[in-house]
């Protein structure tokens, strides 16, 4: 039985129509990337198998693969250190094509978040009289309609407030002086 000595050419071509790599070898997968926050990137396979003894060849392309893009999530808040208790607003300002799906969330989760999934939304804070201050990371994830993904967090200080307290002596007889007690 005789066999065909064959060689094998695989080429990578981008959306431009440009050869961006070729392999000579068997190639079983191959890494394609997408840099963008907002354009699919479209790639072609190409392959070319020629039989090295008689220089007949055939060319094989495959159907085309799209990359989708990445989006960048990112928002401003109005506030990153406030007293306790607070109300702030968040923006989304994310970076990505059409068609993003929002989710907010708050570690610890004692807050209130008004509108989970919307581009604005207010995060409700708790009151704070422990002494010390608390910090909240405030967590936006995006998801494009193409299923990708990609989140960002941002800390906010909560201010402890001080909690003013006394004490005094409130009877006594004739000219008294009264003196308080600070236990705040």
């Amino acid at each position: 039985m005789w066999t065909c000595p064959t060689a094998y050419t695989w080429e990578v071509i981008d959306q431009s129509g440009n050869v961006i790599d070729t392999y000579n070898s068997h190639q079983s997968s191959f890494q394609l990337t997408n840099t963008s926050n907002i354009v699919d990137s479209i790639y072609t396979i190409r392959l070319i198998v020629g039989d090295t003894t008689t220089g007949c060849d055939s060319i094989l392309t495959s159907d085309t693969i799209t990359v989708f893009h990445n989006p960048l999530a990112d928002f401003n808040q109005n506030h990153t250190a406030l007293c306790a208790p607070n109300t702030i607003q968040v923006i989304d300002s994310s970076t990505a094509g059409t068609g993003l799906v929002y989710q907010w969330t708050t570690n610890p989760p004692t807050t209130t978040i008004t509108n989970q999934n919307g581009d604005t939304t207010d995060i409700i804070f708790p009151d704070n009289q422990s002494g010390t201050s608390n910090f909240y990371d405030i967590n936006l994830l995006v998801t494009t309609t193409d299923l990708c993904t990609h989140n960002t967090t941002y800390q906010v200080e909560l201010y402890t407030r001080p909690d003013a307290n006394f004490s005094i002596t409130d009877t006594g007889c004739g000219e008294v002086t009264y003196t308080t007690v600070n236990n705040t």
